[in-house]
């Protein structure tokens, strides 16, 4: 069979690549074209050695209301071309995977085509614009969820939906870390054998020109305050999307290592400052003390605002309904308090109370089956 996957960001491009291992443990024949990033091209690449993605996830970094209207003539380019890279391959099936406001227009294009559509992961239509839905529904022939709250959502509009679970918690115990974390530096490699904080400034460039400077500000206060944290060493997960010369200039400037791998880092990691996104719940589930941080541009924030409808952005705190992990949203980030949440997390209270809360969210997470689930609805169905 021959299965397109559309993936906008790392986070879909991970789960795009679980994705099509398991379809070719049921399908060895299995063809695939995709739109992604480096994970799901490794896995094609075992198929066919010249595989490469359509278009990389570098190429579609666009994030905030304001941001996707600056650069709506690019997207809407993007767009037309994956049409006809979809027409060109004719897939038995498209798999759009998140990234709602790109794979939307492509599912419900598709369908209106004759093509199956199954969309992996739920656009999160629950924290704002519920009324998409129906536009969701009628645009796609099945929505897999994968949080655990999702199916009675849509349940409540009269949709049936599949709920497959949720797919990292099996991918992060079975990850094996190093003995040792290496690091890259200015100078090269080296091994830390510090305490670390492990910061996730997000997966775009804009994302880490904003987050970065407060979360190694609040580092200098928190050593100041922590004499015990004096030796803290902060380390970048550096998202695919942000090349080695970025990584060379954000080390020049604030003086900070990196690594490419985020499960490595938080294997090592004493604590974390991560910025909203698939990287808390990752956090989360590896056990590390964190705080959820964000800053957006202004205009963007404000209008997020106004339309969403949940009390929390962490998805440790979504699924458990209650605030397992701090969150610093906009004029709340800054150094100062980010220093205080950390100070908090590294002894005491705070502490038991979100490793009780991490405890509650793998419950809540289980069974760890969901690619498999998935693979094999997907397969079925089509043949």
């Amino acid at each position: 069979m021959r299965y397109f996957i559309l993936a906008g960001e790392s986070s879909g491009d991970n789960l795009g690549a679980m994705l099509m291992d398991r379809i070719l443990g049921l399908d060895p024949a299995a063809k695939f074209a995709f739109w992604g990033g480096d994970a799901m091209t490794e896995v094609a690449q075992k198929v066919d050695s010249t595989a490469r993605p359509g278009r990389h996830i570098k190429e579609l970094a666009f994030m905030g209301f304001v941001e996707v209207v600056a650069n709506l003539r690019t997207i809407l380019g993007l767009i037309k071309q994956a049409k006809k890279d979809v027409e060109a391959f004719a897939p038995d099936v498209l798999i759009c995977i998140d990234y709602p406001g790109f794979n939307l227009r492509m599912s419900n294009w598709a369908k209106a085509k004759g093509i199956r559509v199954e969309f992996y992961v739920s656009p999160q239509i629950w924290a704002w614009r519920r009324s998409r839905v129906h536009k969701i529904i009628k645009s796609t022939d099945r929505v897999l969820c994968i949080l655990p709250f999702e199916e009675a959502f849509y349940k409540s509009y009269g949709y049936e939906v599949a709920y497959t679970g949720h797919p990292l918690p099996k991918r992060i115990d079975q990850h094996v870390a190093p003995e040792q974390l290496t690091v890259n530096t200015l100078n090269g490699k080296s091994i830390s054998n510090q305490k670390i904080l492990a910061l996730l400034p997000g997966s775009r460039v804009q994302e880490v020109s904003k987050h970065l400077p407060i979360m190694l500000d609040a580092l200098q206060v928190l050593r100041k305050r922590n004499p015990d944290l004096a030796d803290l060493q902060p380390v970048i997960a550096a998202a695919p999307v942000l090349s080695d010369a970025q990584l060379s200039a954000f080390a020049k400037t604030y003086n900070v290592s990196w690594v490419r791998s985020s499960y490595d880092l938080l294997s090592h990691a004493t604590m974390a400052c991560v910025a909203s996104g698939t990287a808390t719940l990752e956090t989360a589930l590896f056990g590390v003390p964190q705080v959820v941080c964000y800053k957006g541009s202004a205009a963007s924030v404000l209008l997020a605002r106004k339309l969403i409808k949940v009390d929390y952005i962490a998805l440790a705190n979504l699924i458990c309904d209650a605030p397992v992990v701090p969150e610093l949203i906009q004029e709340e980030f800054t150094a100062k308090n980010l220093a205080d949440q950390l100070s908090a997390l590294h002894d005491g209270a705070a502490r038991l109370k979100q490793e009780e809360g991490y405890a509650q969210l793998r419950k809540l997470l289980l069974p760890y089956e969901a690619t498999n689930t998935a693979a094999q609805l997907i397969v079925s169905e089509i043949n």
